[in-house]
């Protein structure tokens, strides 16, 4: 672990748009067929470690126990159209516990705390809800700046808040704190390079603080670097019992410091997981699995186990022959070095996979997702067309890709021929998916890309033979 980054492991459910299902903690949901959403607009739940305390107060105990009462309700009954009905009920049925007014706060200027100007450009003001029009971030000599700013609106409509931060060098460690100002605000923070690809982002401290934190040491020069502040994707409005956290006032406290040594990319293993049995997981929790088996997501797959087997392997493989990554399996000796481990087996009614979070740049290698391999059966509509067995297995082998990549660090993007879209139907998991520079999701921050290339070589290294730069230019072209 590098001690100069804090990965705050952010669970929390992403409704994907396209689909059909809750996304626990940077799963991946069951694709409906039509691309229809299963959720009304700003439906999106949370059922994860950090689940439904956004519906209380950040400093009511009370209200936290409310909310983990609630989370285990969910929790019991599963996803979709039941969670929502838990949902509803456990907020009548505990509606009085800990539930606070929502707090009035004065809107402050978006920009410095204190006066001055830049002949870079403006210092405070509208508009600076894009890169182009990003407010200049002023740092005293101690490399310290002190901004502040009010965001109105979260999900379609989301305001963002930009600050430039200057040029900033490999090494330079980055310190940010965004807190609610005299308001119930759910804020979260993202940093951007200078070519607006996310290098970090966090949205909640803690289970139980809604603010946020970052601190990072830069792999790469970038001039400039930017800071984008908004509303959490999940910041629960409920006006009925007066609750708005997507919208208020904020502080932040930026802090720069020069010269450090840039952390070194490490190797990583995945080991796939077919033997099934009892799994003590910290992140997943108990699991019983029995081994896989291709008859046991359809009778139409019976004797194909070993193919299957196979192809998930060699899919998963050729998705990560770019990176210092080692893919074996339980039928192979276990690995010495340490391992991320990806079961398969079970149902989930409403989701294909599961990672335990979003594990920014691998801090953790001993981490673990889970694919249910039996939510992939042709016969609930999930494919227009029923796949053979190796086409399936493709399919699989993207979704424990996907899982992967959670666990490796990279979030959702918005493109259907990217390993970690949000937005395709399942026919597209039978395509040759790849790691690539995408739009962001909007579950993630309202504007900007991830490079997932780019992330995956700072955080692995490239593959011994394979050229970095390369590997860059082929991400970057698709």
């Amino acid at each position: 672990m590098h001690a100069d980054d804090t990965d705050m492991k952010e669970g929390r459910a992403a409704l994907l748009p396209g689909t059909a299902g809750i996304d626990r903690t940077f799963g991946r949901t069951i694709p409906s067929r039509t691309g229809n959403s299963g959720l009304a607009e700003g439906a999106s739940l949370d059922v994860s470690n950090e689940g439904f305390k956004r519906a209380i107060h950040r400093d009511d105990r009370s209200a936290r126990e409310c909310a983990t009462m609630m989370k285990r309700i969910v929790m019991r009954v599963g996803f979709g159209r039941r969670l929502r009905q838990a949902c509803a009920a456990a907020l009548m049925t505990l509606g009085g516990c800990g539930l606070t007014a929502p707090v009035s706060a004065p809107d402050l200027l978006d920009g410095n705390r204190e006066d001055g100007t830049s002949p870079r450009g403006k210092t405070s003001g509208e508009p600076n809800g894009s890169f182009a029009s990003a407010l200049i971030a002023l740092f005293d000599g101690g490399g310290e700046a002190r901004l502040q700013g009010t965001i109105f609106a979260a999900g379609r409509t989301a305001d963002a808040d930009v600050f430039d931060l200057g040029p900033l060098k490999a090494g330079d460690r980055v310190r940010i704190t965004a807190a609610a100002e005299r308001s119930d605000l759910d804020v979260s923070i993202a940093l951007f390079d200078d070519q607006q690809r996310l290098v970090y982002m966090n949205d909640d401290i803690s289970d139980v603080n809604l603010d946020s934190v970052i601190d990072h040491v830069v792999r790469h020069d970038g001039d400039p670097y930017y800071l984008v502040v908004s509303a959490s994707a999940f910041a629960q409005v409920d006006r009925a019992i007066g609750v708005d956290r997507s919208r208020g006032a904020y502080l932040v406290d930026v802090s720069a410091t020069a010269g450090g040594d840039v952390p070194a990319p490490v190797p990583q293993t995945l080991l796939l997981d077919f033997a099934g049995g009892e799994i003590n997981s910290p992140g997943l929790g108990r699991l019983n699995l029995d081994p896989f088996d291709a008859a046991d997501i359809s009778a139409r797959y019976e004797g194909s186990t070993a193919v299957m087997k196979k192809w998930i392997q060699a899919t998963v493989e050729q998705n990560f022959e770019r990176f210092n990554v080692a893919v074996v399996s339980t039928d192979e000796p276990l690995p010495d070095s340490p391992f991320t481990t990806i079961f398969f087996g079970g149902f989930s009614d409403g989701v294909l996979g599961f990672s335990e979070a979003v594990d920014l740049y691998n801090l953790n290698r001993c981490d673990d997702a889970i694919i249910y391999t039996e939510s992939f059966d042709p016969a609930d509509g999930l494919f227009f067309v029923p796949p053979t067995a190796m086409e399936l297995a493709v399919a699989i082998g993207n979704v424990a890709t996907h899982e992967a990549g959670h666990l490796l660090g990279l979030n959702h993007v918005d493109d259907e021929a990217a390993i970690m879209d949000t937005q395709s139907v399942a026919t597209a998991l039978l395509a040759d998916q790849e790691f690539a520079l995408a739009p962001l999701s909007s579950q993630i921050a309202p504007i900007g890309f991830q490079d997932a290339v780019l992330l995956l070589l700072e955080t692995l290294g490239p593959a011994r033979e394979i050229e970095p730069n390369r590997l860059l230019a082929a991400g970057r072209g698709r």
